[in-house]
């Protein structure tokens, strides 16, 4: 892959970027992606009601500055704030754990966005590539850490197999998503043609 084809890539991403239905495509992807992501983590939380609620409470962990780097497994960091909203949901902060769920949202809806603009431009019906599987491998972190509930819905020895492999789902995560984004941005800018925008 030549510096041409690196061109290629960062044009098309910045076409994306540029167009407000291509950004509201990444946006949405992206955002969901979060959810989805601090959910498997559970530091996404439905909270039974109780009679006390507020419209925003928020609280801040003791010590929270020795303890914002406290890795609780590998990628997975001990939350430091928890905030709640209406007395029915809580999300539990970890800035460790948001930035790289940020990073990965970024990629995935970048790479929505590109298979997007590639349907659009093709007028034809688009198959799911690698970038969107390089997703999977970040969503399958979240359930590796809840190790008693993985174990009863797939048996001990899987669970254990997922825990094990646990530290290379990130990592991996990053690669395929953004070689999917690289390949994709280059196919985008092969198809593009003058006509369709």
């Amino acid at each position: 892959m030549g510096r041409e084809s690196i061109a290629a890539a960062s044009r098309g991403i910045a076409d994306i970027v540029r167009r407000p239905r291509y950004r509201r495509v990444a946006l949405l992807a992206g955002g969901l992606y979060l959810l989805i992501y601090l959910y498997t983590l559970r530091h996404l939380l439905w909270i039974p009601p109780r009679g006390d609620w507020a419209l925003l409470a928020i609280e801040v962990a003791e010590g929270w500055p020795a303890r914002l780097w406290k890795a609780v497994a590998p990628f997975s960091f001990e939350p430091v704030v928890a905030i709640y909203l209406g007395g029915r949901m809580g999300i539990l902060l970890a800035a460790p754990n948001l930035f790289l769920g940020l990073a990965l949202g970024a990629l995935v809806g970048l790479n929505v966005a590109v298979a997007f603009a590639y349907m659009q431009r093709q007028r034809a019906c688009c198959r799911l590539g690698v970038g969107l599987v390089g997703a999977l491998p970040g969503l399958l972190t979240g359930f590796t850490c809840c190790a008693p509930t993985v174990a009863l819905a797939l048996g001990a020895n899987s669970a254990l197999a997922l825990i094990a492999l646990r530290s290379y789902f990130i990592p991996l995560s990053f690669l395929l998503l953004a070689g999917g984004l690289l390949w994709g941005t280059i196919r985008l800018e092969q198809a593009r043609s003058p006509g369709v925008r």
